[in-house]
């Protein structure tokens, strides 16, 4: 039987005072253990591509676009091109409208095999397109362009909103302009409710059955679904496949651009060298700062993990301390210590309302249950606990057939004091109230099995070789650690990547 802390549910009724927080504190000192910690503030320098980077790429493409009309497929050459040119490797095979971006899709349905793209810009970076082949397909995809307006707060206002925004695109606004204004879908700020070319399935029944109903150019709406309202646009549908071979290249940081981030970095440097406060600083030159929760020893530094030059910094250093820019995967950091704590126990004062406050309502709490629970025991009548069931409908009541530390009750879950206690009873004992971390419990033991003495014997090799394995294992993993440890290394990787 658990007597749930949940049950006394009035927890303002228990006054805390500061004198009952700070002898929990003593009591319990051992729980509010804290590991050495460090906070940083840091700053991301990120390698970034320019505009002179993007033309560049572009230009690299209409190179390339003049080679592609000149290759086949049957000699291998386009292939070999594609592969050895492009982010993205040769694919062969028919492919569905929507694999494609809208700048490529509006390209392919006015082009015939053979034709070659200008240079395209997507967000994979720039891309150009040869058509193969195509064909017809039974499939139908649709290019659409919607507003959504939620119902979250008035339905009734939100389908007014919606007419209104219906009858604005079919007496020929911009749909597009209408979308950026007014959708309630995030997305259309960057994409001004353009949907691309989708099929079957990509859009809720609702939403699809609209599209399949109206023509090209035509405007549906107020369409209802879980999201809201929609006014849809159709611009086009389509039942083709196509099979091309396909140029894409990303934009990426140059090497002269990451120099120029690499000296924004160290002239920041410089100027926190002459003393310029790096707040100040960072709001001015607007490079992004921001500040770390708790580090520990074998916790992960922002930005770049476990970077042992930086780990090292931030607890042989002081607070104060910045480091020089280091190099990370995507540019360069600098990174300030704002906060160390030795290991110790926790201050009093940061626990006491949120830890211990609740703790200590649970001591009241059990307190309270438990002398419910004493009363309720001297009401057992010869050992039948689940018979008080009707009587207490507040409280839970449960029987378990086999109950082991490593198969503990449901109910109770893996609660060490209360099994110690209940393991030391005798079959057929009804226990005192137990105070266990979901609640105060009566248990009456019914039957105990006894240690199996053969069964043991015949396991006992096995118990010994994983044990013999597991030591092993902790030696080698011990010896490793302290050979890190006491090793004189210099770790200058984050110099070459």
């Amino acid at each position: 039987m658990l007597l749930d802390y949940n049950t006394v549910n009035d927890s303002a009724q228990f006054e805390v005072t500061d004198e009952e927080m700070k002898k929990y504190y003593e009591e319990n000192k051992y729980d509010f253990v804290q590991n050495e910690t460090v906070r940083l503030k840091y700053l991301n320098f990120p390698d970034a591509a320019t505009a002179e980077d993007s033309a560049n790429v572009k230009k690299e493409l209409e190179r390339f676009k003049k080679e592609l009309g000149t290759l086949t497929v049957e000699d291998s050459s386009l292939i070999k091109f594609v592969n050895e040119n492009s982010s993205t490797p040769f694919n062969g095979e028919f492919q569905k409208t929507n694999a494609f971006g809208p700048a490529a899709t509006d390209f392919l349905f006015t082009a015939k095999p053979g034709d070659i793209s200008d240079v395209l810009f997507t967000d994979d970076g720039y891309q150009v397109i040869r058509v193969i082949d195509a064909k017809e397909t039974e499939e139908l995809f649709t290019k659409a362009t919607h507003i959504l307006v939620n119902t979250e707060n008035d339905s009734a206002a939100a389908y007014q909103k919606a007419v209104d925004l219906y009858n604005r695109v079919k007496n020929g606004e911009d749909i597009s302009q209408l979308a950026f204004e007014f959708s309630d879908d995030p997305s259309a700020k960057q994409n001004k409710g353009d949907l691309g070319w989708f099929g079957k399935g990509a859009m809720v029944a609702e939403f699809e059955t609209a599209v399949n109903s109206t023509e090209v150019g035509g405007v549906a709406g107020p369409v209802y679904t879980k999201f809201g309202y929609h006014i849809i646009k159709v611009f086009g549908k389509e039942k083709k496949e196509f099979k091309v071979a396909q140029l894409t290249k990303p934009v990426t940081p140059s090497s002269r651009s990451k120099s120029i981030n690499k000296k924004k970095a160290d002239d920041f440097y410089a100027e926190l060298e002459k003393g310029q406060n790096i707040d100040s600083l960072a709001k001015r030159l607007n490079v992004p700062i921001a500040e770390s929760q708790d580090i520990t020893r074998d916790g992960q530094i922002p930005l770049s993990s476990s970077n042992k030059k930086v780990m090292n910094f931030s607890f042989d250093g002081k607070v104060n301390d910045y480091t020089e820019p280091v190099k990370i995967l995507t540019g360069y950091a600098i990174y300030k210590i704002t906060d160390k704590k030795p290991e110790g126990f926790k201050n009093f004062d940061s626990v006491k309302v949120a830890q211990i406050k609740p703790k200590v309502i649970i001591e009241k709490k059990a307190q309270v249950l438990s002398a419910i629970a004493k009363d309720i025991q001297s009401k057992i009548a010869g050992g039948d606990l689940m018979a008080l069931k009707e009587q207490y409908p507040q409280y839970i009541f449960g029987h378990s057939d086999s109950v082991s530390v490593s198969k503990p009750e449901g109910t109770i879950g893996l609660d060490h004091a209360v099994y110690n206690s209940v393991f030391k009873m005798n079959p057929g004992e009804v226990s005192q109230p137990l105070k266990g971390a979901k609640g105060i419990l009566l248990v009456k033991l019914n039957s105990v099995i006894e240690f199996n003495e053969q069964d043991y014997a015949l396991k006992a090799p096995e118990i010994r070789n994983t044990l013999m394995g597991t030591k092993k294992q902790q030696i080698v993993t011990d010896w490793l650690t302290k050979m890190q440890n006491e090793a004189k290394i210099v770790d200058n990787r984050d110099k070459y990547f």
